[in-house]
Formats: C-alpha cells, sequence, structure tokens
C-alpha cells in the first residue's frame, strides 16, 4: 500500500516492468533512455481457478548511473522473495490462522489488562507519541519484569499485530494449553545459542523472515525476567535482526512493579535506528547490544525524573 500511495504521487508518466525471463541490460537501457520514475511489479505467476493472484508492487525510483542491470535483477529478486513471504505469513494476501489467534487473544487478555492494571503512557517527546502507531516492519523492546509484559507490550500498539519472541522455558514448560495457544498464535520460538544453538538459529531466521514481511516483533532482550526491577544485561540478537532487516527498534520500559488495580506506568522511548552502523559480526553485534542497554537505562532515568517531579509538586 506504501508503494502504492507513492505511485499516485509521481509524475504522470511511469514504466512498470513486469517480471519475467528478462533480459536486464537490455529492459535498463530501455528504462535509461527515459528519465521518468520506475515502478517495478513481481509476479511469480501462481494464477489459477479460484486462487488469488499475487503480485509485489516496489517503490518508483529514478534509475541513475549507478543502476545495473545486476541490481535491477537484485531489486526484483528482493520483490519475488518479499512476496513469498508474504503469502507464507498472510494467506491469500488476506489473513493468517495466527492472525485469528492473535486477534482472539487480544478480545480476551486486553480488556482484562485494562480492568486489572489500568496504564498511564509517558513520553520523551512528541515523536515517540507517534512510536505506537509505527507502519511497517519494526522491533518493540521493553525491560523484563513480570509474566504480564508479554500481555502489557501488545496495549501499546493497539493497531498492530505483535508477534511474540518466546523463549524455550516459556514456550515448553507453562502447560498443554499454554503450549498449544502459543504454537497456533505462531510466536517465535527460540532457544538459548550456547545449550541449543539450532534452535536459536531456527528461531532468529524465522524473526528475520517476518520482519521482511513487515511485521512487527515483540522482543525482552534481557531473555529472563528480573523480578527485583534491575535491568539485565542484553543479548546480541535483537541489535543482530535490526542490522539485517533494516528494521527500526522501538523501546519502552515499565517503570512501576505491576499491582492490581494499580496505574502502571509506561515511558516510550523514540526508534532507534543501527542501519549503516557496521558490518554482522561479533564485535559489533557486541557494542549494539550495549548502545541499547544504555539507551534503555537512559529512558529509565527520565522516567524516575518524570515521576519524581510530578510527586514532589503534590
Amino acid at each position: 500500500m506504501k508503494a502504492y500511495s507513492e505511485m499516485k504521487k509521481a509524475p504522470s508518466f511511469l514504466v512498470i516492468a513486469l517480471h519475467g525471463e528478462k533480459d536486464y541490460a537490455a529492459l535498463l537501457a530501455e528504462l535509461k533512455a527515459y528519465p521518468i520514475p520506475v515502478c517495478l511489479l513481481a509476479n511469480d505467476h501462481h494464477y489459477g481457478a479460484f486462487k488469488r493472484a499475487h503480485v509485489n508492487l516496489g517503490m518508483p525510483f529514478l534509475p541513475g548511473e549507478e543502476e545495473t542491470p545486476a541490481s535491477l535483477k537484485k531489486r526484483m529478486d528482493a520483490l519475488l522473495e518479499q512476496g513469498r513471504l508474504f503469502r507464507k505469513y498472510h494467506v491469500y494476501g488476506l489473513c493468517h490462522i495466527s492472525d485469528a489467534i492473535m486477534d482472539l487473544a487480544r478480545l480476551l487478555v486486553l480488556p482484562k489488562m485494562a480492568l486489572f492494571y489500568p496504564t498511564r503512557y509517558l513520553y520523551v517527546s512528541d515523536e515517540a507519541k507517534k512510536n505506537r502507531h509505527i507502519k511497517g516492519r519494526g522491533i518493540a523492546v521493553a525491560n523484563h519484569v513480570a509474566f504480564l509484559d508479554a500481555q502489557m507490550m501488545p496495549r501499546l500498539y493497539p493497531q498492530r499485530r505483535l508477534r511474540m519472541v518466546v523463549g524455550d522455558i516459556v514456550y515448553r514448560n507453562n502447560g498443554k494449553l499454554m503450549h498449544f495457544w502459543l504454537k497456533q498464535a505462531h510466536v517465535v520460538h527460540v532457544g538459548d545459542a550456547q545449550s541449543d544453538p539450532s534452535l536459536s538459529l531456527q528461531g532468529f531466521a524465522e524473526a528475520l523472515e517476518l520482519l521482511k514481511a513487515n511485521a512487527l516483533l515483540g522482543i525482552f532482550p534481557e531473555g529472563e525476567i528480573h523480578w527485583n526491577g534491575e535491568l539485565g544485561s542484553f543479548h546480541a540478537g535483537v541489535v543482530g535482526l535490526a542490522l539485517l532487516s533494516g528494521a527500526k527498534i522501538y523501546p519502552s520500559y515499565t517503570l512501576r512493579p505491576y499491582r492490581l488495580f494499580h496505574r502502571q506506568v509506561i515511558l516510550i522511548g523514540e526508534a532507534i535506528d543501527y542501519r549503516g552502523k557496521g558490518d554482522f559480526n561479533k564485535e559489533t553485534l557486541l557494542v549494539l547490544a550495549h548502545d541499547l542497554e544504555t539507551s534503555m537505562l537512559t529512558l529509565k532515568a527520565q522516567g524516575e525524573a518524570i515521576l519524581a517531579q510530578e510527586k514532589a509538586k503534590k
């Protein structure tokens, strides 16, 4: 839809390059002959009776001198891959069974949370306030102080379905009903990188696929609950996903312990963009994970300062 909106803003003349067995060199030469925006349309020819046709529309761009046949083919391949992921996670371009499960969960859980744990939201800026209505891919992160965090985080993004990243302990050891629910909701099941590297890699790959399909992921970077309210050390997986997918990180911080019928306070921070911050290697991931942890500590300090000022005025 974003690409379609950009098309409407583009000049009247717009070239659509359809997918097929194309000579990309000849196609590029033809496109460069006319200095007008180009919009690629990826079509993998999955036509059939009573089947929805799948096409994926790219953002308009103007082929410059730096554009090559290889880069043009790469653009097309990326569109085809995005279309494949869209079909995988959004059947027929409409919905996925896991989306229905998540919607049911929101219907059951969110009113309960609003009633028993009313919440007040604070924002570090007007830009941070807009983060609750983000569109496209993103990674929502927060500190982890109780099991209720996983039910609270979806309330921060009322217009989006949030796919949570769930650790192996929670996924397997909370009874058959919870295991069935999590499995049907298609949460991202991850394991410890040391004890189960295969499961860890599988979960990372699925999370990356979801981000490429423009999903919003929910992650607790600490990887475990810290009941004392202190912030633990961050795992590097979240910044690795941000680097590879180009998704922004949207931080929030829970400032008070959960108490029944007591107002919870959550501070929403500005988006963090790690694109172009380095190559995907161990050293870069450790540096960026520490940077994200520092940003969360700063967010905590800002929230505590706001609450202290309000208390002093009373």
